[in-house]
């Protein structure tokens, strides 16, 4: 996520002053403004692709600014602790952008929510979801521990102690991992 959020920041403020360079394809005159733009959402999709190759994801164009700013206004939300703002912004987020490069981070979103919210069962719900539709995507491991988390806020230590376990298994040496070794020495 962090790779195309920075590539789409500073692509488009290279967007902005595009004029004052020269294109190797075309020596002699700077490219014009349409030229420039079809060229950049060009590359920012090979990115885009790329990313998803990586992570195993569906999508393979950028977000619209509409999909955007829906998932800006979720992590507001999420980042308020706001429910009820949160909650119909994730359900159109899901009905609208379900192969989004943002459906993961926005279910992930939504389970941390209900996991401080202490809404454990919903949360180990969206938690699932994450692990059964992106297994290879960037929160996967992060969806595990909290799943692990979780499982030990409603005291069902057998349940957590195997969630952490493969933890420390699917993702060894990871920040999860780590952590996941310490709440197993604190469950002994």
């Amino acid at each position: 996520m962090l790779v195309v959020s920075s590539c789409i920041s500073s692509c488009k403020s290279a967007q902005k002053s595009h004029a004052r360079y020269q294109v190797s394809d075309k020596p002699s005159s700077a490219l014009t403004s349409k030229e420039w733009n079809e060229r950049l959402q060009r590359d920012l999709n090979r990115v885009v692709e790329k990313r998803n190759e990586i992570d195993g994801r569906m999508a393979t164009t950028l977000p619209s600014s509409g999909e955007q700013s829906l998932y800006n206004e979720m992590v507001a939300a999420y980042e308020r602790n706001d429910e009820l703002s949160f909650q119909p912004r994730f359900q159109r987020m899901m009905a609208d952008h379900a192969k989004s490069v943002w459906a993961d981070d926005a279910i992930y979103l939504a389970g941390m929510l209900k996991f401080s919210n202490k809404q454990y069962g919903q949360a180990l719900q969206l938690f699932a979801k994450i692990l059964e539709n992106y297994p290879e995507s960037n929160k996967a491991r992060a969806a595990l521990f909290a799943k692990g988390a979780a499982y030990r806020q409603m005291n069902l230590l057998p349940q957590a102690k195997e969630i952490f376990e493969q933890v420390q298994s699917r993702f060894p040496g990871s920040p999860e991992s780590r952590r996941a070794d310490v709440e197993l020495r604190i469950m002994k």
